[in-house]
């Protein structure tokens, strides 16, 4: 799910570089991070990527307009965060900006698998934050006029170095990294999955739901890859491979939440007439029990004077 480093452009102010995610326990933490100030924090949290996961947390540092009065070249901020329901994960996640010392903004998505992870947590939320700006940085160090563009036939994505340039020591490195890279990608693509069929047989098994049965499959545990003896371009194309299917299996997460989103809403409008109509029977109910009780009234009425 990380963004590939691009060709640098006359406005980037609304690119948004990503981190690798991390598995741990069935839980996945994502990082995403902004470093243009003009961007509202809140507008990062609400990104499309991270719009599934169960909890957003946020941190933002942007230069202050306030000035020190002492001869100083330190840059004053302003600073904040939002915890997203996950205590004190804000707090952690600005105080990571501050020693990085960078400005903008990062949100932390934490799709929560059941398990609690304890104050690992914390450790994971920063890991996949010093990685979004990390790849922004190396972005910054690799912008060049005699670069050759990331899109042109033979460049490696975010590794930024053509193989027959590179020394065997760091052929042999990045090929090492790429290997662990799709290793988590498999796993968070296995969780991925499970969360997106469990999902669609829970919308399924809702009644009235649509017309369309909904397709649901059963995700079995991706078979073990043996990524070890592959040659680098090989390890470059599966890595691209795996951010799109990530990003599918996300869309795809989306897109059977807002179904169940209005299959709820359809399930409230169904309960609402049905109650509107139980209460006009039990009205009606009433009211022929009344007439009944005084027809027999009525006709007592007459009998009772005859007697006397």
């Amino acid at each position: 799910m990380s963004l590939k480093r691009a060709a640098p452009s006359n406005d980037d102010s609304t690119k948004i570089y990503t981190s690798q995610p991390i598995h741990d326990r069935e839980s996945i933490f994502v990082a995403f991070y902004s470093p243009h100030p003009g961007l509202p924090p809140k507008e990062l949290q609400q990104i499309t990527e991270g719009k599934t996961a169960s909890h957003r947390i946020l941190a933002w540092r942007t230069p202050s307009k306030q000035r020190t009065l002492a001869p100083t070249s330190k840059i004053l901020c302003d600073s904040g965060h939002d915890d997203d329901g996950e205590q004190w994960a804000g707090k952690r996640l600005e105080s990571a900006m501050t020693e990085m010392d960078v400005m903008g903004a990062i949100c932390v998505a934490r799709w929560y698998g059941g398990v609690m992870l304890g104050p690992v947590r914390f450790k994971h939320i920063e890991d996949v934050a010093k990685e979004a700006v990390k790849v922004w940085r190396e972005e910054q160090g690799g912008v060049s006029g005699k670069r050759q563009r990331v899109d042109e036939p033979g460049m490696l994505g975010r590794q930024g170095s053509l193989p027959e340039t590179m020394r065997p020591e760091e052929l042999r490195r990045r090929k090492e990294e790429l290997v662990r890279t799709l290793a988590r990608r498999d796993e968070s693509i296995v969780t991925l999955r499970t969360l997106l069929d469990t999902k669609k047989a829970e919308l399924a098994s809702t009644p009235k739901v649509s017309s369309t049965p909904a397709n649901v499959t059963t995700a079995s545990p991706s078979r073990k890859v043996n990524y070890d003896g592959m040659p680098f371009a090989r390890l470059q194309a599966l890595d691209t491979a795996r951010d799109a299917t990530i990003q599918f299996l996300l869309k795809q997460i989306d897109k059977v939440e807002e179904e169940q989103k209005e299959a709820a809403e359809k399930k409230k409008e169904i309960d609402a007439v049905t109650n509107e109509q139980d209460q006009e029977d039990i009205e009606e109910a009433w009211s022929d029990l009344a007439a009944s009780m005084d027809q027999k009234a009525t006709s007592i009425e007459p009998t009772q004077k005859d007697g006397g």
